[in-house]
C-alpha cells in the first residue's frame, strides 16, 4: 500500500493503471471472500479505500489542468 503522499507524486496516466491494479485486486479478494480463502478481510477495507484515495487524487489532478 501506498501513502497517499506517494500517490499525489504520481502522474494522471500511472494513476489510472495504479487504479485499474487496485480494481483487479478488489475483483480477486471478493473472490477468495467468497470461497472462504481470504484471512484477512481487512484487505478488503484497505483496498477500498486507496481506490478511492486514487479516484480523488485523479478528479484533482483534472481539475487542475483545466
Amino acid at each position: 500500500m501506498k501513502k497517499a503522499s506517494e500517490i499525489r507524486n504520481l502522474e494522471v496516466d500511472q494513476l489510472e493503471k495504479e487504479l485499474a491494479r487496485l480494481q483487479r485486486e478488489s475483483f480477486d479478494l471478493r473472490n477468495k471472500k467468497a470461497i472462504k480463502q481470504l484471512t484477512t478481510t481487512h484487505e478488503l477495507k484497505q483496498n477500498r479505500r486507496t481506490i478511492a484515495q486514487v479516484r480523488t487524487i485523479i478528479t484533482e489532478k483534472n481539475k487542475k489542468s483545466q
